[in-house]
């Protein structure tokens, strides 16, 4: 996963912005696979059919509705409010090693990345940390076969970048108490 991040663009947009257009391509197929499923619907909708069981509707629907939500969130940067760089930094890399088990250290990065690769049994993850002046921009991302991105986690991994955005607010506020 050696994709470069626009650290500014990303920024600005709330959204991890890749310096690379590779990724584009993913995007497409999860589009166009998004589109395929909104076609079907609205065939099964538009066409006659009075047999139609009500779940298989239900089904197509829910589908659709699950793609577009992990389409929408899958590279929106988490914004979380902290102190200042230094002790951002220091804080957001012990809840990262809190929730995953990672040995990260802090080194004056700006930007902390964590890959661990898809294996036999497992999906992989990619942890992206941005860090800006007093906030804090995070975004998880889960690898299928191959290492490729996942597109089918987006909502999931959404929800994962906010609890750990208020496990960090917890800790800053630790730290201010003390």
């Amino acid at each position: 996963m050696g994709i470069d991040i626009n650290f500014q663009k990303s920024i600005d947009k709330r959204r991890l912005v890749y310096k690379t257009k590779s990724i584009v391509a993913d995007y497409i197929i999860t589009y166009i696979g998004s589109l395929f499923f909104i076609v079907l619907a609205g065939i099964l909708l538009a066409t006659k059919i009075t047999v139609m069981p009500l779940w298989m509707l239900a089904l197509v629907v829910g589908f659709i509705i699950w793609m577009i939500a992990n389409a929408t969130f899958f590279n929106v940067l988490i914004k979380v409010d902290g102190l200042d760089v230094n002790s951002n930094r220091s804080d957001i890399i012990k809840v990262l090693n809190e929730f995953f088990h990672l040995n990260i250290e802090d080194k004056g990065q700006m930007i902390i990345k964590d890959v661990k690769l898809s294996g036999f049994i497992h999906w992989g993850r990619v942890v992206t940390v941005l860090l800006d002046n007093n906030s804090v921009y995070i975004n998880i991302q889960t690898l299928g076969r191959a290492d490729a991105l996942s597109f089918f986690h987006g909502f999931t991994n959404y929800l994962k970048s906010n609890r750990i955005g208020r496990r960090f607010t917890q800790v800053q506020l630790q730290e201010r108490l003390k």
